[in-house]
C-alpha cells in the first residue's frame, strides 16, 4: 500500500483494516487448528494410522495421565492458531491467486513441521510410534497427515480471505419486499394481486375485485 493511499485513510479506517486481519489471523489459524486435530483424530480412531496426535503431543510437552489429552489439543491449537496467524498475512501479500491456492503453502509448512520436527520427536519421547513423516506409525499415516494439513490449510486460508474483507463486515442490502415483488412481475401477477407501480399491494378488498369485475362484466 502507498503513502499516499495510507494518507487518505482515516485513523478509524486504519483501526477497522487492523482489527479486520487481526480477526482474521486468529480466527483462520484456530478454526485451522480445529480442523487439523478433527482429521488426525479420525485417521487414528479409523485405524488409517497408529499416531494418535494430541496424546503423543501431550506426552511430549510431559503431561501426564488424565491431562495428556488436554495438554495435547490445547498445545496443537496453539501452535496451529500461530503458524497460520504468521504465515497467511505474508502469503496473502506475496503471492497472487484465489484462496485456496494461497492456502497451499500453509498446507505444505504444516506437513512438513509433522513430518520433520514432530513425527520423528515423538519416537522417543511418546508410547506412539513416529518417525520421519510418520514411517513408524503405519502404511496410511503420510496419506492421513497429508489430507489433515490440507484440511489445515483450506480451512484457515478461507476464514482469512473473509474476515479481512471490508464487505464482510457491512451491512446488507436485502429489502425482501423489493424481491418478492420483483417475483411477481415476473410471474406476470401483479395485476392479479393489484400492485401498484412501486410494488406495494393496492388496499382493495376481495369484495371490491368482485364488485369491479361485476361491473366490468355489466359495460
Amino acid at each position: 500500500m502507498s503513502q499516499a493511499t495510507l494518507e487518505r485513510r482515516s485513523p478509524m479506517d486504519l483501526l477497522w483494516g487492523f482489527a479486520r486481519e487481526l480477526t482474521g489471523m486468529v480466527a483462520g489459524g484456530f478454526l485451522g487448528a480445529v480442523a487439523w486435530m478433527i482429521v488426525a483424530n479420525e485417521g487414528f480412531s479409523r485405524g488409517w494410522s497408529d499416531q494418535n496426535f494430541p496424546e503423543a503431543l501431550g506426552e511430549i510437552r510431559g503431561a501426564v495421565l488424565t491431562d495428556v489429552p488436554r495438554v495435547g489439543l490445547w498445545t496443537g491449537l496453539f501452535i496451529g492458531t500461530v503458524l497460520a496467524a504468521v504465515l497467511l498475512p505474508i502469503i496473502y501479500r506475496v503471492m497472487p491467486g484465489p484462496w485456496y491456492l494461497r492456502a497451499v503453502p500453509l498446507a505444505i509448512v504444516a506437513f512438513l513441521l509433522w513430518g520433520l520436527w514432530y513425527s520423528p520427536e515423538i519416537s522417543g519421547e511418546s508410547a506412539f510410534p513416529g518417525g520421519f513423516f510418520g514411517s513408524e506409525a503405519g502404511t496410511g499415516t503420510l496419506i492421513t497427515f497429508a489430507v489433515t494439513a490440507l484440511a489445515y490449510g483450506a480451512v484457515a486460508g478461507r476464514v482469512y480471505s473473509v474476515a479481512v474483507r471490508r464487505d464482510f463486515w457491512e451491512p446488507k442490502e436485502n429489502d425482501l419486499r423489493e424481491q418478492g415483488a420483483q417475483v411477481i412481475e415476473e410471474l406476470g401477477l401483479d395485476e392479479d394481486l393489484g400492485l401498484s407501480e412501486d410494488g406495494d399491494a393496492s388496499l382493495e378488498l376481495p369484495e371490491q375485485w368482485g364488485s369491479e369485475s361485476g361491473k366490468a362484466a355489466k359495460s
